[in-house]
């Protein structure tokens, strides 16, 4: 239980940052990128704490509001990476394709909630918490392959922010550009990769630090390549801005 309070805590604070600062530059800049980044972040606190209330639920001897935890948490993390994709198209594409390819994690992340709501999980006690997983095909509890859904929706949620960033890093020339998007393209890879495991439980619970160590390695690249390497404000040519000047 420890470990799971010092990585989910660590997740949530340096996400609390994040969600700070995104705020803070949208309310300076206006920059609707700013303000989605802003939403992603808080919502994946969001996730992070309820996932550690999973823990005292455990201890207190109260299952089904550990379960509701999970379910709470599972169901804002993945909110989460559907801002996540609207925050990458925002930031990544001209704005006649800012409202391109929202369906799918949208869609996605309804059928992952009603997975996640509509079948009940096996708990198992463990260091202290309660970690659930979905019925498998390959591991206990035996029944529908909902682990491999799931997984598989959580990539193809992912894929289409994760392509724009890699997108923009072979395409730019600019260095910050191209780093800043390298990063945030690298952080929400592993960042997915680990979380597909963590509301799944697809590995077994004695690697559950190594998978959600990796979320905080995953999210605290994301932190350096927004923090680090701010989106700069585009300045208009010069004959572009003797026109404005008239």
């Amino acid at each position: 239980m420890v470990e799971t309070l010092a990585v989910l805590g660590g997740i949530a604070a340096v996400f609390m940052v994040m969600h700070a600062w995104s705020i803070r530059k949208y309310l300076e800049t206006k920059e609707k990128s700013n303000l989605y980044f802003g939403i992603t972040c808080l919502l994946w606190v969001v996730a992070a704490v309820f996932g550690i209330l999973i823990g005292p639920a455990t201890t207190a001897g109260y299952s089904s509001l550990a379960l509701l935890f999970y379910r709470v948490s599972t169901t804002s993390g993945i909110l989460g990476y559907v801002f996540a994709n609207i925050f990458a198209v925002a930031a990544t594409t001209k704005p006649d394709g800012k409202t391109r390819g929202i369906w799918i994690p949208l869609a996605t992340f309804f059928v992952i909630t009603s997975i996640v709501w509509g079948f009940t999980p096996m708990g198992q006690e463990f260091g202290g918490t309660t970690e659930f997983t979905l019925p498998s095909t390959y591991k206990q509890p035996f029944g529908p392959p909902l682990i491999e859904t799931t997984i598989a929706l959580m990539a193809v949620m992912a894929i289409y922010p994760i392509s724009l960033f890699f997108n923009v890093a072979r395409s730019t020339k600019e260095s910050s550009s191209k780093m800043k998007s390298l990063l945030m393209g690298i952080g929400l890879c592993i960042g997915t990769m680990s979380y597909a495991v963590e509301i799944t439980d697809a590995i077994a619970y004695q690697y559950m630090m190594i998978y959600r160590s990796m979320i905080f390695v995953g999210s605290f690249i994301m932190f350096l390549g927004q923090f680090i390497y701010p989106a700069k404000p585009s300045i208009p040519s010069h004959r572009r801005l003797q026109k404005l000047l008239g």
